[in-house]
């Protein structure tokens, strides 16, 4: 480890050490401070038969993560809040030397405004992490500008930012990669408490010489239909402007937990999602979070983690919380491929699709465990049996496992 790293892990851990542990009422100034570990396996992503007389391939990665946080919050408009993370990853690929790194992230770092132009308009400035409701269109931390509004039943959010504008590791100057400009408008109206509508319009465009952009215009609702039914659905048209050629194209993604009145709090979920092969989602989406239950999970599937971009998936799932601390979900998922020549964009597996249909199956089983109000300890398993749009040379099981802890000390 660099010796600038050991300094800064050391200040850390002082910090830690004789930092507040709590946020008391009316204070100025606070901290926080906690520990993560991801910890992911994945085998075979390349689909190689078990008659393959070649070794499948195998690959773990593991990141520790401390992060330090200070917010500063007096009695007044302004407000300012500063998060660091330092990291140590280890990426294990078999036939490969293994690579270790060391980084001191800057994760988030504003100023905050209240009512800076009108009552309820606030205006935050600097680096931020932003999420809509779902991740499907944004889950990134951002450099630029963030306005919100926040109404009785409307809330609005104006974006105009970049992605690592400024330094992302503190430890490394070439770690900057701000050449993509994004504009945003997300939109979100409460109808009562069971519904909720809402709107984005996402424009983004490449810097560099060849002026890349996305277009992006969609509607989503979510709610309860019924007391114990909830749903989401979400409906985006793209626009794309590559190499000077126009492309149009459309993504769907509908579903809906069953939760039934029971101890254990057993559910059931459905969903279903297409885009087509022109469709695109913003480079800043990530595709994780919660199908009805406590924990989150990847939408499109543990192992393949796509982008819904020239497919189509079916997701049935099952689960129950046995406690207030244990909590499991299995999933089924059938995909198919649209056209051939759009491929599979975004998916984790290092073997490409020959033609459209039958992608595949994949089982998914997410566990989530609370032994206490500070520590959460999420893990998924997952499968990937692939179908006849990989032809016989590439039939082999893929498989995935990943474990996610955080203690907030």
């Amino acid at each position: 480890m660099p010796r600038s790293a050991r300094i800064t892990f050391c200040l850390f851990v002082a910090a830690s050490l004789i930092a507040p542990k709590t946020a008391a009422s009316g204070e100025i100034l606070t901290f926080e401070h906690s520990l993560h570990l991801d910890v992911l396996h994945e085998k075979n992503m390349s689909l190689r038969p078990s008659a393959d007389t070649r070794p499948r391939d195998r690959q773990d990665r593991i990141a520790a993560k401390l992060r330090f946080s200070a917010e500063f919050d007096p009695d007044g408009p302004l407000a300012g809040f500063v998060e660091f993370e330092l990291r140590r990853d280890i990426d294990d690929r078999q036939a490969r030397p293994r690579e270790t790194g060391t980084e001191l992230r800057l994760r988030e770092a504003y100023l905050e405004v209240e009512d800076v132009l009108a009552p309820n308009l606030d205006l935050r400035i600097g680096r931020w992490d932003y999420e809509d409701a779902r991740r499907w269109l944004i889950d990134a931390r951002l450099d630029g500008i963030w306005m919100r509004y926040r109404g009785e039943r409307l809330e609005a959010d104006i974006l105009a930012a970049r992605e690592n504008q400024f330094r992302e590791d503190l430890l490394d100057r070439e770690s900057r990669d701000g050449d993509t400009d994004y504009i945003a408008g997300l939109f979100r109206y409460e109808i009562n408490t069971q519904i909720e509508l809402g709107a984005h319009a996402i424009w983004q465009q490449e810097t560099d010489g060849n002026r890349d952009r996305l277009r992006l215009l969609g509607a989503r609702a979510q709610g309860e239909a019924l007391d114990q039914l909830s749903y989401w659905a979400d409906v985006s048209w793209t626009e794309t402007a590559r190499n000077g050629r126009k492309q149009r194209g459309r993504g769907v993604d509908l579903g809906g937990k069953w939760q039934f009145d029971h101890p254990l709090k057993p559910r059931l979920t459905l969903g279903w999602a297409r885009g087509s092969g022109n469709f695109r989602q913003p480079d800043l989406h990530s595709n994780e979070g919660s199908l009805g239950q406590d924990i989150e999970t990847f939408y499109y599937g543990e192992v393949l983690r796509p982008e819904l971009a020239n497919l189509t998936v079916l997701t049935i799932g099952a689960g129950m919380t046995f406690d207030e601390k244990l909590s499991a979900d299995v999933y089924w998922r059938d995909y198919r491929l649209g056209n051939s020549e759009h491929g599979l964009r975004g998916a984790a597996l290092r073997a490409d699709p020959v033609s459209g249909g039958a992608l595949g199956q994949g089982v998914d089983v997410v566990i989530g465990y609370r032994p206490a109000k500070n520590i959460a300890i999420d893990g998924a398993f997952g499968w990937f049996e692939p179908g006849s749009a990989f032809a016989g040379t590439r039939q082999g099981r893929a498989f995935a496992a990943r474990l996610e802890l955080t203690w907030k000390f």
